[in-house]
Parts: structure tokens; sequence; C-alpha cells
């Protein structure tokens, strides 16, 4: 039986709400809670008592900022199953688990939820998926009839384990990409595409964000509920957002008006030197907030924040206290009308 309601509004179909989602979940883990997480996967841990009230803690530091917030702002729970696709689960030796792992991990994040009653309106349970390799480079890129086939049994597990939507993070190629919108397609789910951006804005693999949403649309009949960009800083996409827009005044027809969220690093460094780092790079979570908040000026039909590598609670309440802050300022300077 589903955990949802099946009538909720997704992100992309409440426009007039924020929606703030976690941040770095695995680097916190692993960082500064001391957890090993073989091949960064954070499902390990719900399947023991421990992991599970630790994680539980963590999500509900995140869902206490929308449930004390005066303003109209929502929160997508993302699910701990970004690692929990078939290569993955073979490799820790977790192949026959799947559909375990996607029941606890959607369980745990409805558990949550109801433990924050100002929540049920506004909120959405989202079913991770992550790239079938390294998210960083391309040791084979599948077509994307292969990339379907790969990805379609962790959908339907996800989409069994009864979330609303499903969000795959981290995406570094276009193929993969159309392929797991026609799983989602298949099975009947809403589905997101966040890709993952270099310092210069492009993909690993060198296409901008305008080709991959024209692509993937063209490929898929306008498939995605919406794109997001993840796993980068702000500032290494604010320079190709602010260029779209010049190009194109009238965004509501433009490509750009496709992207409804962001997730952003911590840290400005490269994906290079960031595996190459020891240390965890936290940011400034002030200027994060502020960094967001140029994102949102240029991407207003974006509602969708959060946090990915390197950040914590603090960003995302940066990311709340400048969106509040702007919104309060925008009333302030609106003329009487008496």
């Amino acid at each position: 039986m589903s955990l949802t309601n099946a009538t909720k509004l997704l992100p992309h179909q409440n426009k007039d709400v924020l929606y703030l989602t976690d941040s770095g979940l695995e680097t916190q883990l692993i960082f500064k809670d001391g957890f090993e997480l073989p091949e960064f996967a954070s499902f390990t841990l719900l399947l023991d008592q421990r992991g599970w009230e630790h994680c539980k803690q963590y999500y509900r530091r995140h869902a206490a900022l929308v449930a004390d917030s005066t303003n109209d702002v929502g929160f997508v729970f993302e699910s701990m199953t970004w690692r929990a696709s078939p290569d993955w689960l073979k490799k820790l030796r977790y192949e026959d688990r799947m559909q375990e792992i996607a029941n606890k991990s959607i369980q745990l994040l409805a558990e949550v939820r109801e433990e924050f009653p100002t929540l049920a309106k506004n909120s959405v349970l989202s079913g991770t998926v992550g790239p079938r390799g390294d998210a960083y480079a391309t040791e084979h890129i599948m077509s994307s009839e292969e990339a379907k086939n790969y990805h379609l049994p962790l959908i339907q597990a996800i989409q069994k384990a009864g979330a609303d939507m499903v969000s795959a993070f981290t995406l570094n190629n276009i193929n993969e990409g159309i392929g797991i919108v026609l799983a989602a397609q298949e099975v009947g789910i809403p589905c997101v595409l966040s890709y993952t951006l270099e310092t210069d804005g492009r993909l690993v693999t060198g296409e901008s964000m305008k080709q991959v949403i024209e692509t993937i649309d063209a490929a898929t009949n306008n498939g995605p509920a919406y794109y997001m960009i993840n796993c980068a800083h702000p500032t290494h996409f604010l320079p190709a957002l602010k260029e779209a827009s010049i190009d194109d005044k009238k965004c509501s027809s433009h490509w750009i008006s496709r992207i409804g969220g962001v997730r952003g690093n911590a840290s400005k460094r490269s994906h290079a030197e960031l595996d190459n780092s020891e240390e965890l790079d936290e940011g400034n979570p002030e200027e994060f907030g502020n960094d967001n908040l140029n994102v949102m000026k240029l991407l207003p039909q974006a509602n969708v924040f959060g946090g990915c590598c390197g950040t914590d609670v603090r960003h995302v309440e940066s990311i709340l206290s400048s969106y509040v802050e702007s919104s309060q300022a925008v009333v302030r300077k609106e003329p009487s009308l008496e």
C-alpha cells in the first residue's frame, strides 16, 4: 500500500511555494559523523537500528527548518537510494535486497514527515536514483535503451515503495538521462533529472545544459517534470545562466525555464580537487545562501533548493534566510494601494 497521497502536488505544479530539500548527506555522514560508507552507499545505514535513528535525526533537522517557518515553504524528502541500482548493489553484495532497501528508505522519510503535521500539505517523498558509473567520469556511456533497462528495476522498486516521484542526481551524460525518463514513463511515476556540471558550467562530456534539456525533451516528449543542477557550486554555472537570460528575455518559452531546482556544493573547488582532498570543504554557509538567491533571481520558475557535497543544515538554513529576507524586502518596496 502506498505511503503517500497520490493527489499531492509536486514542486513544479506548486510554483508559489519554495521547496527546500536536504544537504550533503554522504559527506556529512563520513566526514562529520564518523560513519564508513562503502562506495558512498548511505543506504547501508538503514539496515541497523543505530544507523536508522541517526539518519532519522538528519532528516528531522532539515524538515524542522520548514516546519518552524512562518513562510509558505515545502520540503522534498530525498531517499537514501543513490547507490541502490543493480551494479552498485552487486558490488556491495546487496543484489537481492533492492526492494527492501527501497521500502526502508521511503518508510524512514514517511515516518519523519509524520512527526511534522505542518508538512502534510507541501511535502514530497522522492526516490533517489544515481548514475550507473562514476559521476565525475565517463568510462562507459550507455545507449538510452541500455540505460532504460538498467535503471528500470530500481525505479520500479521506488514506485512500489510508495514514492511520489523519482529524482536522478549527479548525471553526467545525455543518454543515461533519456533512459531514466523512459523507465519512469514505463513505470508511470514522475521523474526529475539533475545534472552535475564542471567549473565551466558544462557536463564532463562537454555539453551545455541547453543541449541536455533540448535533446532529452525532444527524445522523451518533454518527459521530465523538471531538471535540476547538483554537485557544483552556484558560481560554476551562474555565468551560463546569466548569458542565457540575456539571450532570451522570454524565459517561459526557453530551455532555461525547464530548470526547476539546484542542489549546490559548498566548495568552489573542481571535482578533481575535491576528489583529491582528505578534508571536507564546507565553504561559507552565509555566502552559499546569497549565491542561491542569485540563482533564484535568474531562474524565477525554480523552486527546489538544497545542498550537495560539503553542505549541512546550516547551508540550507542560509538559503531559507536569504529567500525570506529578499521576499520581505520586495514587500516593503511595494507602493501602498490606499
